[in-house]
């Protein structure tokens, strides 16, 4: 708000971006308009004063179902009159619309088609409960070019006789035949509606509406606020493909009532006790394909989810209390690849295990899949001793080919090798192929090949030849042409380490090959985690997601990469500090001016020197990368690149005028940051 009363209106919603606890949860903002116009929402009234406008629930519509009433812009006039103070209150109605949900509120994924491998279709639900779906294909994988996609659009399904919020409406097979029904939940008494899904029967949409089916089902919780923050759930926590009533209190606390094969209630009591999870958190999927629903905590800053398998029936005696067994998998079971209230736990490809489902831009509902690998679930013990004949992968003849891969032993020191060859389709004994897809172009080969490590089987030295030409060479199992630690002996606040290293050359080719297109984040996908998707991002200096590698350059895969990772955090870091800079008053601290005014004296870098080559990224890196302390971005920036901005910005005639010379300051930060980010742009783009 301005003094004048004008307003400028930016709303809030939820985020899919990751983060880290700590931090807060992301935003993702929205800015309003007025009539369509950027700008101020709220003019404000001729001679209006700041301190006398306020927003207030005046006429108190509603923008949409489920929505608080608007509130409307309030000023109080003040007058005087015969001595005495008048306030007149005008209000300015609020007609506005948006800018209040976001798509992912409305995603729901559900068998609904009744599909013989139990794959879910989506179905969005609109937030007055109207739904429309799309079926699932079939396909196993697929690629963002894909003509088809994974979904067929089937139009606008079902429509609720009365307005019945989203959060409101379940999708679970009620009745047992195989495909998913939708059941209301009264969010006054948790009594519970169903629509019995005839589609798969009769070929259209049509539904068998039972009004009160579970009449002595009840729960005395009430849902929350948030989306996900519900008091009531459905699950099959006993494999007999019927929807079972879980009741959840706010820490976590479960009771249900099963539901039986011929459609009656069993009440079991508290089923699970509370872990301290809250229950926004908590979703039910059947994660290792046993049939039973287990339960999942996502940690809502990261997305990363931990599970307790659902082991059946238990005694309340030995389960603190609890008629069901669960079984606590202490280490994480779905790395986070989305903030948690983005994430769906659901079988896409019908393998009856859950798939990590995330949607990446809370706006336009973008997802990426992570589909469950087959966990060796079958019996094939054989009827000898031998458990590992080590036997050779057999040729791949027709897709899908290998996309990742592991060790013989689970984080044994083959991992890191297995991981990097396996995701190219190159995956020989001793690694073993973990999931499968369509087969991945790899990085050209480089450098010399690398050899096994002494003692390792022969067929290592062919994985090595392969990972090392690559610039990944793990050093628990290969030697490098050049060892890495001659790499690594470089000194990374050096500009010529760029070269030495072997950064310059590794980016070069990377970029020959996929694009220059978000480079960086499918390099660190290659390089660093070995396939999947890098949530790091350098391009944003709002976030702490770009930083330093982690770890001794000794002991990457890839040592090159390692200093990529260096020189990138360096950017983004004195790109973060300037930009902070900018908005710190002390800025025009008479000491740090006069700082800067030596250093625009200072000798600079040739300007004819800085061409739009990739191998100017050693000339920006000696800039941005090779200083120290606490000032030194900024100082050095102003310094080393003042060849960039001299011809944008005038030079400042007296520079004892320090409000002269603090506009000049400003002037030389904002045109060097301009051509700083064109020089970056083209030369990615060479």
């Amino acid at each position: 708000m301005n003094e004048d009363g004008g307003v400028a209106t930016h709303t809030n919603s939820r985020s899919c971006r990751k983060g880290v606890v700590g931090n807060g949860l992301n935003v993702a903002w929205r800015k309003g308009t007025l009539r369509g116009a950027e700008g101020l929402t709220h003019l404000g009234p001729p001679g209006a004063e700041s301190k006398r406008v306020h927003f207030a629930r005046i006429y108190g519509e509603v923008s949409a179902f489920g929505n608080l009433p608007k509130q409307d812009y309030v000023y109080m006039q003040h007058s005087k009159v015969d001595g005495n103070h008048r306030f007149e209150m005008r209000v300015w109605k609020n007609l506005g619309k948006g800018g209040t949900k976001i798509r992912v509120d409305g995603n729901k994924y559900c068998n609904m088609m009744g599909h013989d491998d139990g794959s879910v279709d989506y179905v969005w639900a609109y937030q007055g409960g109207e739904m429309e779906m799309w079926s699932n294909r079939g396909k196993k994988t697929i690629t963002d070019d894909d003509p088809d996609g994974f979904w067929d659009y089937q139009g606008i399904i079902w429509s609720p006789p009365r307005g019945m919020h989203r959060k409101d409406l379940h999708l679970a097979d009620w009745d047992g035949d195989g495909d998913c029904d939708i059941i209301y939940v009264d969010p006054n008494n948790n009594a519970v509606e169903v629509w019995l899904n005839e589609r798969p029967q009769k070929g259209t949409w049509e539904w068998t509406h039972l009004s009160n089916p579970a009449p002595g089902v009840t729960c005395s919780e009430r849902r929350g606020i948030g989306i996900h923050d519900l008091a009531v759930r459905f699950a099959d926590l006993t494999g007999n493909s019927r929807a079972d009533y879980l009741c959840i209190k706010p820490d976590g606390h479960v009771s249900a009532f099963l539901h039986l094969d011929d459609g009656s209630w069993e009440n079991a009591g508290q089923i699970k006790f509370p872990e301290g999870k809250d229950r926004a958190n908590l979703r039910w999927a059947d994660v290792n394909g046993d049939g039973l629903d287990d339960m999942i905590w996502i940690e809502k800053f990261s997305g990363d989810s931990w599970v307790w398998y659902n082991g059946g029936r238990g005694s309340p005696e030995t389960g603190e209390g609890s008629s069901f067994y669960w079984r606590r998998q202490d280490e994480r079971a779905y790395a986070g690849l989305a903030a948690g209230s983005c994430i769906f736990y659901a079988d896409l490809d019908g393998s009856g295990r859950a798939d990590e489902h995330y949607i990446l831009e809370s706006f336009n509902n973008i997802a990426h899949t992570s589909m469950s690998p087959s966990c060796g679930l079958s019996d094939v013990t054989g009827d000898d001793d031998v458990m590992d004949g080590d036997l050779p992968v057999p040729p791949n003849t027709n897709t899908p080919f290998c996309s990742k891969g592991t060790g013989p032993e689970s984080k044994d020191k083959y991992e890191q090798l297995c991981g990097y060859v396996c995701q190219y389709d190159y995956c020989l004994s001793p690694c073993k192929c973990t999931d499968t897809g369509d087969v991945r172009t790899a990085p050209p080969a480089t450098v010399k090949p690398g050899t096994a490590a002494p003692g390792q089987p022969e067929n290592v030295d062919e994985l090595c030849a392969f990972s090392c030409s690559r610039q990944y060479c793990p050093s628990a199992t290969c030697v490098a042409a050049e060892d890495s630690s001659d790499v690594c002996d470089y000194d990374p606040q050096k500009a010529t380490s760029w070269d030495d290293s072997g950064a310059s050359t590794l980016v070069d080719n990377y970029i020959a090959s996929f694009g220059y297109d978000d480079w960086f984040r499918g390099a660190d996908a290659r390089y660093y985690l070995l396939g999947g998707y890098s949530d790091i991002d350098c391009d944003n200096i709002s976030t702490n997601q770009c930083g330093n590698p982690v770890g001794a350059c000794t002991d990457w895969g890839s040592p090159s990469y390692w200093y990529v990772r260096h020189m990138m955090s360096n950017i983004n870091s004195h790109f973060k500090y300037i930009h902070e800079s900018l908005q710190d008053d002390r800025t025009y601290n008479l000491e740090v001016i006069n700082q800067m005014v030596q250093d625009f004296e200072s000798v600079v870098p040739d300007k004819e020197g800085m061409d739009s080559s990739l191998a100017a990224l050693s000339a920006i890196f000696y800039i941005f990368g090779a200083v120290e302390g606490p000032a030194a971005p900024l100082f050095n920036m102003m310094g080393g690149s003042l060849s960039l901005s001299a011809a944008v910005v005038p030079p400042v005639d007296d520079p004892t005028d320090l409000v002269k010379v603090a506009a000049a300051v400003q002037a030389y930060i904002g045109a060097l940051l301009h051509n700083a980010n064109l020089q970056l742009e083209e030369m990615l783009k060479t």
